[in-house]
């Protein structure tokens, strides 16, 4: 995939790149005709203030809109890119590292509304992009609907990735570097939708081939109705094998004496996490068998199941306690 702005990506060979130039002095004008579609903000309730909808349940729902600059999102916390928009090209494109996701909405055309985000509609509908500091949210507002109502996403992925339903009705995009590991990169949380009283309506994702479905019941709502699809980037395999490399003593299998001292405290107050690392063999062992597994290092059947408890258990705070962020997006196979 490419940045669709060329002016923009003349040059780039990165995001780092590319942030640079952000920060630095803005991107160059993408269009002759830039008023129809250049936005720049600042204003992190940019989204909220651009929803026709005003219930209190809205306010928590809504995520924070990252600082645009002429169409182009950008965290230098967690390295993603995001690009709105426009009226030449109507795709939502969104960057982490070297890997892109690119979001088609075949069923709604360029809306020249004068709005803090961009805007796309049909007869009834209208969906704003919302660039947030982990990806994007795309909030979609039904105006009119009698039963169920439907929103059709073309997901354009790298080859070797594919979108799985969970059991929880959320969605997750990953890929297997090896046999033993699962790298997820982007997740959707189950998603919501309100109608104008507040009331929670029935809405769920199917996945059929590379298009993402997502069903609104309307019956008996009060309208207007937003939903939300919602796309955030998770850490990646390289990331978490670095992170961990990095919490060794430099020559040794001994972890550094500070995180060591935080995670003890850690595995004081949680005796699921630390069953997991006492069956491991305590804390240096148990992050050089994580360590060697992410690698593809195959272990017995009772390290493996210690192994995978631990990813279940401390993917939050023991991976924040010992600075390996880049964790939560890997976990063992079951």
């Amino acid at each position: 995939m490419w940045l669709k702005n060329t002016s923009a990506r003349a040059g780039l060979a990165g995001l780092t790149a590319l942030a640079l130039v952000i920060s630095t002095g803005g991107i160059a004008q993408a269009h002759e005709d830039s008023s129809l579609d250049v936005v720049s903000t600042n204003d992190s309730l940019a989204a909220e203030k651009s929803i026709e909808l005003q219930v209190d349940e809205l306010h928590e729902l809504i995520e924070p809109t990252a600082v645009v600059d002429e169409n182009l999102a950008y965290s230098s916390e967690s390295n993603v890119l995001t690009v709105l928009p426009t009226y030449e090209d109507e795709t939502i494109q969104t960057w982490k590292n070297d890997i892109s996701v690119e979001f088609n909405l075949p069923d709604f055309n360029w809306s020249a509304a004068q709005t803090p985000l961009p805007k796309l509609v049909n007869q009834s509908q209208d969906l704003l992009t919302n660039p947030t500091n982990d990806g994007v949210q795309i909030l979609w507002t039904i105006h009119d609907g009698n039963g169920i109502e439907k929103l059709r996403i073309n997901a354009d992925v790298p080859n070797d990735t594919e979108w799985i339903k969970e059991s929880d009705g959320s969605l997750a995009l990953v890929r297997h570097p090896n046999n033993e590991v699962t790298e997820v990169l982007m997740t959707s949380e189950h998603p919501w939708a309100l109608d104008a009283t507040g009331r929670s309506l029935p809405t769920y994702y199917d996945i059929v081939g590379s298009e993402i479905i997502q069903y609104v019941d309307t019956t008996g709502a009060v309208f207007p109705v937003v939903a939300d699809p919602n796309w955030a980037w998770w850490g990646s395999l390289a990331l978490c094998i670095a992170d961990i490399a990095t919490t060794f003593v430099p020559g040794t299998q001994i972890i550094k004496a500070a995180k060591a001292t935080k995670a003890a405290a850690l595995l004081a107050k949680s005796p699921r996490i630390k069953k997991a690392v006492d069956a491991l063999g305590g804390l240096n062992a148990a992050m050089t068998k994580l360590l060697g597994k992410l690698r593809g290092v195959k272990y017995g059947d009772v390290t493996e199941r210690a192994l995978t408890k631990l990813l279940e258990a401390g993917k939050e705070r023991f991976f924040d306690v010992l600075g390996i962020g880049g964790c939560y997006g890997v976990y063992v196979n079951r």
